[in-house]
């Protein structure tokens, strides 16, 4: 993880998915889910995924969060998002859907 940010919420699931909400230190939110090595998204860039709905698009995927597995992510640094429209529980509900959409294709 980037010592930018500042983890407000990471909660790995039994399955091998993760949830991973976190503060960067510029004050906007960032949403992660990572996904087991068995997924076959695992490894890919999130450009070669078919489109997940998730606020703003994706805009990250890597292994940031040790060997939890590959992590798709979006920002809430768009025109128009702040801490009040997207704070961590708005983050967290999007991760939880992004989850759900990545289980489905897996």
């Amino acid at each position: 993880m980037n010592e930018n940010m500042i983890t407000q919420d990471d909660t790995q699931m039994p399955d091998g998915y993760g949830i991973h909400v976190v503060l960067t230190r510029m004050g906007h939110y960032c949403g992660y889910v990572s996904i087991p090595k068995s997924h076959p998204f695992h490894g890919k860039d999130y450009g070669e995924v078919e489109q997940l709905d998730v606020h703003g698009g994706l805009t990250f995927s890597g292994n940031c969060f040790g060997d939890t597995g590959w992590a798709f992510g979006f920002d809430c640094a768009h025109v128009g998002d702040n801490r009040d429209n997207c704070d961590a529980a708005y983050v967290h509900n999007q991760c939880l859907e992004l989850l759900e959409q990545l289980r489905i294709r897996a």
